[in-house]
């Protein structure tokens, strides 16, 4: 017997919701609220690179920059697309012929 997964999506109200269950808005705005909270975590970690890179040996800071470079170089919705709750929204979309 397979072994089902679901995928669930746990909104401000604290209720866990079936990404299926979603209504298309709530997916969209969904989709976009984690582009913009990717985009808000590579600020927090630049500003935390920095503030490591300034006292640390310099391999190490120099692993930091490149690392930091190559996140800079993909976008949010790149970085956001690494997490598996905003690739099962994306798929959901996609299923349902959503424009994100």
């Amino acid at each position: 017997m397979a072994k089902v997964v679901a995928k669930w999506w746990t909104p401000r109200n604290g209720k866990p919701l079936l990404i299926a269950d979603m209504s298309d808005q709530h997916i969209l705005n969904t989709i976009r609220y984690l582009i913009r909270r990717a985009e808000r975590e590579m600020a927090r970690l630049e500003l935390s690179a920095m503030v490591y890179a300034m006292d640390a040996p310099d391999g190490a800071a120099l692993c930091v920059e490149q690392g930091l470079a190559e996140l800079e170089e993909m976008g949010a919705g790149d970085r956001a697309m690494m997490s598996p709750m905003f690739r099962e929204l994306v798929r959901e979309a996609e299923r349902r012929g959503l424009d994100k």
